[in-house]
């Protein structure tokens, strides 16, 4: 470096364009994102925090104080229990989804494709769901048969009598409860009998102590309900269990009349507070119906039939745009929220369906499973053939994406296919 350079620090004038969220803003998209249930308790813990503020019902008063303290609801125990651990969101959805449809017995008993047939949860994501909820307090809950129950109990015991762990991992407990079988097991009437107690000595039940009612909807809330009649539909949203905030006008006027300057202002503070959080929850409700009634309009075969093969594609940005919002706006509004058609509780993203080439992903499935029903059984397609399949009509796919989709419907690879036909 010459004599003549030098270096200096020179201050800069600089323009820059930043975008910040003001606090009224970020409480709305907060308010925005949370379904029925959160809002439920979001309202009450403001209630507490505001001393002109209480809670109201709808007239139908189906609150929960009709539940005694001395017995806690096992949807709350479990729920506690779920937001304690460290999953993702899409497992969370899904254990949460699993939880909600228990019966009264503490038990699971509906078929897993049946249920990933009603919901965007693929079966594999519902099974890993289940073994997370299988590791629960009670121990035993969510088992799909009284063996299952009886079984998870049993492993969680270290000292567990070793023949009824046995009887009971190879599905045999119907015939040791039947003593004149007894001689089919290798072990002799005495280690059975010491099995057999055992085994009574766990709970069949895995919901006994715990309130469950056996009717969801006490506690899976759809925010909107959709009516059909003469073919068309209307929405409004769900007033039952919705709490309400209610500002005590009286006793705000009567208490600032003889309060002082900075009692006054603490007042004034809270008055705007829940000015707010009405004017947050309003805007809500208006943007939830206003999307609902796009995504009805759209997809109005579907909620006439209940036919996931009628729903067509719309996406996020499509959705947007029409609406004059931004699609982060869109993806909260559809967060965590139901409605009710036709008898059936839906998750209301499962309107919001992704496409490609203008084709549903049900479509998509339901084509690449004809592809593979009608292929030779004898040299199986594999999944860069049927990728060309798909081109030859238009769709041009991934051989990942293929493969994704093959997962998703339980079907092997054109090796596992072409084994099974042998």
């Amino acid at each position: 470096m010459s004599q003549n350079q030098q270096l200096a620090l020179k201050p800069q004038a600089k323009l820059v364009t930043r975008l910040f969220l003001s606090n009224r803003l970020k409480q709305d998209l907060h308010i925005l994102s949370l379904g029925s249930n959160d809002l439920a308790l979001f309202i009450k813990d403001y209630a507490e925090t505001n001393p002109f503020v209480s809670v109201t019902y709808p007239k139908q008063n189906h609150n929960l104080d009709w539940i005694g303290d001395s017995q806690e609801s096992l949807i709350d125990h479990l729920l506690m229990q779920l937001a304690e651990m460290s999953l993702t969101p899409k497992q969370t959805a899904v254990v949460k989804y699993l939880i909600l449809n228990l019966d009264h017995d503490g038990y699971f008993r509906s078929p897993l494709a049946e249920l990933a047939s009603q919901t965007t949860f693929a079966p594999v994501d519902l099974e890993n769901g289940l073994e997370i909820l299988h590791t629960f307090d009670p121990i035993g809950i969510a088992a799909r048969d009284l063996n299952e129950c009886l079984l998870l109990q049993a492993q969680a015991l270290p000292t567990f009598n070793s023949v009824a762990l046995a009887i009971l991992n190879n599905q045999q407990l119907e015939l040791l409860a039947d003593p004149a079988v007894w001689k089919s097991f290798p072990w002799s009437e005495i280690e059975l009998e010491q099995a057999l107690a055992a085994i009574q000595k766990l709970k069949p039940i895995p919901a006994n102590g715990y309130l469950l009612n056996n009717n969801a909807t006490q506690f899976l809330i759809p925010d909107l309900i959709f009516t059909i009649m003469d073919g068309q539909i209307s929405i409004s949203k769900t007033d039952i269990f919705a709490p309400e905030l209610v500002f005590d006008d009286n006793e705000y006027s009567a208490l600032a009349q003889q309060a002082s300057d900075q009692e006054k202002h603490y007042f004034l503070d809270q008055k705007t507070s829940y000015q707010q959080i009405a004017k947050s929850i309003e805007r809500r409700t208006g943007t939830l119906l206003a999307v609902a009634k796009l995504l009805a309009k759209r997809q109005k075969q579907f909620l006439l039939t209940s036919k996931k093969s009628e729903l067509k594609q719309i996406g996020l940005k499509e959705l947007a745009q029409e609406l004059d919002l931004s699609p982060s706006t869109i993806s909260r509004a559809i967060k965590d929220k139901y409605f009710e058609c036709r008898g059936q509780v839906f998750a209301l993203k499962i309107l919001l369906v992704k496409g490609i080439s203008g084709y549903t992903q049900e479509k998509i499935q339901t084509l690449l499973r004809e592809f593979i029903d009608h292929e030779n059984k004898l040299s199986p397609l594999s999944d860069d053939e049927l990728v060309m399949e798909f081109r030859k009509i238009g769709i041009d796919l991934s051989r990942r994406v293929i493969a994704k989709y093959r997962k998703r419907l339980n079907i092997g690879n054109s090796y596992a296919r072409k084994i099974d036909q042998n």
